[in-house]
Parts: C-alpha cells; sequence; structure tokens
C-alpha cells in the first residue's frame, strides 16, 4: 500500500478512537502508538504497525466470569472485540495490545529510548497534527528489520538481569513521556 493510504488508516483508527464511548466500548482505550515501517519514508509500506494500551480489567465478578468464559471457549476477547471495530472496512493492520500498561508491551524491548514508537492518539490529543508531522517529516527505523535480528534482540533481552530491564524500561517509559510533553501537540 502507499504511504499516503497507510497513514489515511491510520487517521481513520484515530477518528473511530475519539468516537469511542469508553463507558461502553470493549475497552477502555488510553493511548495508541505507531511503529514500523509507516514512520519511515518507505514509499510502500506492506502494513500497519499500531499499540493500542488499554485499560480492560473487569470491573465485575460477572465481567470477570464472561471474560473466562470468552478465554474457554475461544470466544472474542474484549480486546478482539475491539480491534474488529477499529480496522472495520480496511486491510494490513497489524493492531497489538499492552493492558493498563506499556511495561506489560511484549516488544517494549525493541524501542530502546523510545526510538521507533511515536505517540498517534490519546483522549483531548490533537493527533491530526502528530500524523502531518509524520508525515512530512518521516523518521528512520532503527530496530531490527529481518526475523533473524528480531530472534537475536528477543535472546540478547532474555538474558538481561532484572535490574537492567528494569532500568531499560524507566528509560523507554521516560522518553515515551517526554515526547507526550512537546510544545504545540497537544490540543
Amino acid at each position: 500500500m502507499k504511504r499516503r493510504d497507510a497513514l489515511r488508516k491510520v487517521r481513520t483508527i484515530c477518528e473511530r478512537l475519539d468516537q469511542v464511548d469508553p463507558d461502553t466500548f470493549y475497552i477502555y482505550p488510553l493511548k495508541l502508538y505507531l511503529f514500523g515501517s509507516v514512520l519511515t519514508d518507505k514509499p510502500d509500506p506492506r502494513d500497519i504497525d499500531l499499540l493500542l494500551l488499554h485499560g480492560g480489567r473487569p470491573k465485575t465478578e460477572e465481567e470477570a466470569l464472561q471474560l473466562v468464559a470468552a478465554l474457554t471457549y475461544g470466544l472474542p476477547t474484549p480486546f478482539d472485540q475491539a480491534s474488529t471495530h477499529l480496522r472495520r472496512g480496511m486491510k494490513m493492520i497489524r493492531l497489538h495490545e499492552a493492558e493498563d500498561s506499556l511495561r506489560n508491551c511484549f516488544m517494549l524491548y525493541l524501542f530502546p529510548g523510545g526510538e521507533g514508537l511515536r505517540l498517534v492518539w490519546k483522549p483531548g490529543w490533537n493527533w491530526r497534527a502528530t500524523l502531518d508531522e509524520i508525515e512530512a517529516h518521516p523518521l528512520p527505523w532503527s530496530g531490527p528489520r529481518s526475523p533473524g535480528s528480531l530472534e537475536q534482540a528477543k535472546e540478547a533481552w532474555a538474558t538481561l538481569p532484572m535490574e537492567e530491564i528494569d532500568a531499560f524500561y524507566e528509560r523507554v517509559l521516560a522518553a515515551l513521556e517526554a515526547q507526550e510533553k512537546e510544545p504545540g501537540v497537544q490540543t
């Protein structure tokens, strides 16, 4: 797909997130991040990689039982239902999830210093300006480019001591928080 079309699809998802009623939607959307080739100047990205940070833990015992039943019987989880809704009518979108904290993102180790992971939506965020900036000024992708290099990164991550992992998370989360405080980006 053309980069212009990919960014149009990201805009559509942001519009859909703006229209979500957090009290009745499947999950509580907190932030949406873009990563991968759409952030680069690659003219024809293969797909769109998004990470949705959300709250969604069951609030009642009944909701917890419904979630257990869905998992037990292979029914769509609340995130699956939200993902289907947000991607409706669009192909080539990979929507990953992190629940409650980016620390729960299984692939955060790919973004040292927060590079290559860009906030594009959160409640009240001027996502249009952010996407305009991404379109006008593509960033280089500094992460792994092949399945082999991805496996090497996973193996290296698995050997780190817990205190190094904690320090890494703190650096990445601080960098992403600083990204959110860029002047002129919020509404």
